[in-house]
């Protein structure tokens, strides 16, 4: 299956074209295009799933914080569960996710032990 092209994508092909990039009619109108694009995405609010993520990772970044050591996903994953009931419902997967997440936004580091991936506060 191929991947679907974007309005984005198919916008910055067009203003590759010389005859685009000779046209200033052409090359306003699909800047603007982008610039609408860029608002679009900026102006959306999170979903009731992102808000919760955000509040289990909080919670994630607490377990972590408290350890006197670096955790794998399982282990932050028994804390959890022991530690707030609510929690029991979540999956490995889930944990490893909002790890993951947390990650990319610079809050948790990530080292290989062995054969094991721990992480830990930055």
């Amino acid at each position: 299956m191929e991947k679907k092209i974007t309005k984005r994508e198919v916008i910055n092909m067009m203003l590759a074209e010389e005859v685009v990039k000779s046209n200033p009619t052409y090359k306003d109108y699909l800047t603007h295009e982008i610039e609408l694009l860029d608002k679009k995405s900026t102006n959306r609010k999170p979903t009731q799933t992102q808000k919760e993520n955000e509040a289990i990772k909080s919670v994630i970044e607490t377990v972590l914080r408290k350890a006197d050591k670096p955790m794998t996903s399982t282990e932050i994953l028994t804390t959890l569960q022991n530690e707030y009931s609510e929690l029991k419902v979540f999956s490995n997967q889930k944990i490893t996710a909002m790890v993951k997440q947390m990650i990319d936004e610079g809050k948790v580091e990530k080292n290989i032990d062995g054969k094991k991936s721990v992480f830990s506060i930055k």
